[in-house]
């Protein structure tokens, strides 16, 4: 039998293509928002900290909120941007009382694991704008009209 010299090639190449194909967010750069000065206490506004870790993100990376209540005047998520929570029942995103319309804006990418409280009834829980958002476990709650839907 004759070995072409790309066989060697293929060989070696092929564990590295499998173990790239397979690992999917594992490689994706994540930020993590306490890192970039987020408190998640329920009482320090961690607006400028989220947009901090934002701008630190690129396309395809995953700007992660481990447990805790983040207090915020609204945000608009980077696009292509992947937005995770530890988990709707661990993570809420709670909407200051005094100020923007929205909590979350995206045009795309992906929000999921987070609970949103809206402030008052002029608040819109997340503003979808692109058709490229995807939102899984996510659960919005309003103060005003007691209700929670669940996405």
């Amino acid at each position: 039998m004759t070995r072409r010299p790309w066989d060697l090639v293929v060989l070696f190449c092929l564990p590295a293509l499998i173990a790239t194909m397979t690992q999917g967010d594992e490689r994706s750069t994540r930020v993590n928002v306490k890192q970039f000065g987020a408190k998640g206490d329920g009482v320090a506004d961690d607006t400028t900290a989220i947009e901090n870790a934002m701008e630190k993100a690129t396309v395809g990376a995953i700007l992660y909120f481990p447990n805790g209540t983040y207090v915020t005047s609204g945000f608009v998520v980077k696009k292509g941007l992947r937005v995770l929570g530890s988990g709707s029942q661990g993570v809420t995103i709670q909407h200051k009382d005094d100020v923007s319309s929205f909590v979350i804006k995206g045009e795309s990418g992906v929000l999921e694991g987070i609970k949103v409280h809206l402030a008052n009834a002029s608040t819109k829980g997340i503003w979808l704008t692109g058709a490229s958002v995807r939102v899984q476990n996510v659960h919005v709650y309003s103060k005003t009209y007691a209700e929670k839907y669940n996405y």
